[in-house]
């Protein structure tokens, strides 16, 4: 400690050259120590919860953890959060809630078919014009039936109306028009109180050959 106090004093004692040179002998000693440092190394993360996504040939998603170890999750096909899709082709026939589908048939099958994101639901109504009030507008087997469930059939004079509700997941049954007219669809997507979208599709009458 006395051999510090006496450099300092030594120091104090100098020509003001002399400090001007200690101070910059530190200031080159300091950039030389922060030059030569190690850097620190950033290590990958090993915490399973840092993940990147990707999918296989079959379009299942593969989950890379850190530890470069991998799980594949057969989940299936899913859809987008909150997407409705209605595709072109149900199981029975052209599905009217497509905006491809614009003309239909008496007594050939169709499809209603849509597919419901998770935590969602769907609703659906059918109005047409009757013109015989003895023949129903429509009529479906109970049997080919997926996810939809229906309610009660109405018929009063001139009209004919049912609304049909579906759950997450695909909704498909098959319908069969027994009077030709201009159907009107009404299309009511999660909690709205009003329509998502509202579309016609024409019902012709078969001719027979």
């Amino acid at each position: 400690m006395s051999g510090i106090i006496e450099f300092v004093q030594r120091v104090a004692s100098s020509p003001p050259l002399a400090w001007l040179w200690l101070l910059l002998s530190f200031l080159f000693f300091y950039l030389f120590c922060m030059t030569i440092a190690p850097a620190k190394k950033i290590e990958p993360p090993t915490d399973k919860a840092a993940v990147q996504a990707s999918t296989t040939g079959n379009g299942s998603p593969v989950v890379q953890t850190g530890d470069h170890s991998s799980v594949t999750l057969n989940i299936g096909p899913q859809l987008a959060a909150g997407q409705f899709n209605y595709p072109e082709q149900g199981r029975h026939g052209p599905n009217i809630l497509s905006n491809s589908t614009h003309t239909v048939y008496t007594m050939d099958g169709v499809s209603m078919r849509a597919e419901i994101p998770a935590n969602s639901k769907l609703q659906v109504k059918l109005k047409m014009d009757i013109r015989k009030q003895t023949d129903a507008g429509w009529y479906y087997d109970i049997s080919k039936i997926s996810n939809w469930v229906n309610r009660g059939y109405e018929q009063p004079i001139g009209q004919a109306s049912q609304l049909f509700d579906a759950e997450p997941g695909r909704a498909d049954i098959e319908l069969r028009f027994q009077q030709s007219g201009m159907l009107q669809i009404e299309v009511y997507e999660g909690e709205a109180k009003s329509p998502s979208w509202v579309r016609t599709v024409r019902v012709q009458k078969r001719i027979q050959h």
